[in-house]
């Protein structure tokens, strides 16, 4: 299980994803689950970065295939259906669905002020694949950030309930690393089994500079926001009631 958050805000693309890898093993019919650690944004090419949620090999296998395409194609837009990269990216995520179309898959790749999304969501009852090439550019993101979670709806729903709170005051790149990482921070808390920390935050201003962020740093801003929501909320309730 993955948790996958990617923003758009007017002076660049925040990707962000929490940091369990999860395992299962099957010992005398009981299944054992084993956790560690583990990195899952990606760097591609010079100025972008990727995440996926879903199959394991279905992952290890988008990585190895957008990796060997050529550096020139690795630099044309993500979200023009004419561009080389848009077409190739499009094509290995089909032929991985097409090998193994049981499984759910999410893939996700950012750029400078462009955002690519990919999904194979499968039911119970029928297949259903969807694809969601979101042309994010430019103007879209002049008035506030706009946010994408991805993975499960049983992940993902917690969490956009959580940035909910945030969205309409969202304008910098700054506030939106924040309420990312708060968002992802109390998903994480309530879902506790599948997804889990350190949580990884990165962004890509406009100029196509990558830019991480210390989580010691973050979960220090996060404890200051909560502690003070906390206060706020206290001073609110008096003004109500007395």
């Amino acid at each position: 299980m993955t948790l996958i958050a990617a923003m758009g805000c007017k002076k660049g693309i925040i990707l962000a994803a929490d940091g369990q890898n999860t395992l299962t093993h099957k010992i005398d019919d009981f299944n054992v689950y084993t956790r560690s650690t583990t990195r899952k944004i990606q760097k591609f090419g010079k100025n972008k970065l990727w995440a996926a949620a879903g199959s394991e090999g279905g992952i290890i296998e988008f990585g190895k295939r957008i990796d060997a395409l050529s550096d020139d194609v690795k630099k044309k837009p993500l979200t023009d259906p004419k561009s080389d990269l848009y077409q190739s990216l499009n094509d290995i995520a089909v032929g991985i669905r097409d090998r193994d179309p049981k499984n759910p898959l999410y893939y996700v790749v950012v750029g400078p002020q462009e955002i690519w999304y990919w999904k194979n969501k499968t039911q119970k009852w029928r297949d259903k694949t969807s694809y969601d090439l979101a042309p994010y550019a430019g103007d879209y993101f002049a008035n506030r950030c706009k946010i994408a979670w991805v993975g499960d709806s049983g992940v993902t729903l917690p969490a956009q309930i959580i940035t909910n709170r945030y969205i309409e005051c969202l304008h910098t790149l700054e506030q939106g690393v924040l309420a990312v990482y708060a968002a992802m921070k109390e998903a994480i808390s309530l879902l506790a089994f599948g997804v889990g920390t350190p949580i990884d935050v990165r962004a890509i201003r406009n100029d196509g500079v990558i830019v991480p962020f210390d989580q010691d740093k973050l979960e220090k801003c996060y404890s200051d926001l909560t502690a003070r929501e906390c206060l706020l909320f206290a001073e609110i309730v008096q003004r109500c009631f007395d």
